[in-house]
């Protein structure tokens, strides 16, 4: 099947053909979710001192995301298909650490990298090219680090970013009856609640 030759064939490019000492260092750290927790931690920290309630709505919505997505790929698709990582069935792949015996299909760390980047964007949209630059670039250690096919990491992306667009829409609209200040999307001025009864007015001309 020419897809299956075409995930191998990348598969042996990013794991085997590019490597390099630096890579060797790197890719375990972008994999090493761990070591970004003192970074979330702070980010928390920032949001509800920054937001306060918007802001403790957004960590709510992103915490949620992950639950959904971390669901969606360890409960749901990767019992579905089953797939065994390739670690386990090519002697030539470099691993790097230890090869999971979880399947392969989705990758759960690009599902939820994807799905939490994507939660963020749609509320930054200036932080759009790091942000998945970031995302991308942690999926590519799963493939360097010899765990994941690539054809894991970008399906664990799509159905990451299908998870945040899912969980970003509900929230945005039960965050709205919540009242003032809780809105997941900033307030703008000129909102009708703002205007009060001179928003009546517009429709009063013959």
């Amino acid at each position: 099947m020419f897809l299956e030759r075409l995930d191998i064939f990348l598969l042996h490019l990013l794991n085997v053909r590019i490597a390099t000492p630096f890579l060797d260092r790197l890719m375990p750290a972008l994999s090493d979710l761990d070591r970004w927790k003192p970074f979330i931690v702070l980010l928390v920290i920032f949001l509800l001192l920054k937001e306060g309630k918007r802001g403790l709505v957004i960590v709510l919505g992103v915490s949620l995301t992950l639950l959904v997505s971390e669901a969606m790929s360890t409960l749901v698709v990767k019992r579905l298909v089953g797939r065994v990582r390739p670690c386990h069935l090519y002697a030539w792949v470099k691993v790097m650490g230890y090869c999971p015996s979880s399947p392969s299909f989705p990758s759960s760390h690009a599902t939820n990298v994807f799905a939490t980047v994507t939660f963020f964007v749609l509320l930054y949209r200036r932080w759009c090219y790091p942000l998945f630059v970031l995302a991308a670039s942690v999926g590519l250690s799963r493939i360097y680090l010899g765990v994941h096919y690539p054809l894991d990491v970008m399906a664990g992306a799509l159905l990451g970013m299908g998870c945040a667009l899912a969980v970003f829409s509900s929230v945005k609209v039960l965050s709205r009856r919540l009242g003032e200040g809780w809105s997941l999307l900033p307030e703008r001025r000129g909102d009708a609640s703002e205007r009060g009864p001179e928003g009546d007015k517009e429709d009063s001309g013959g």
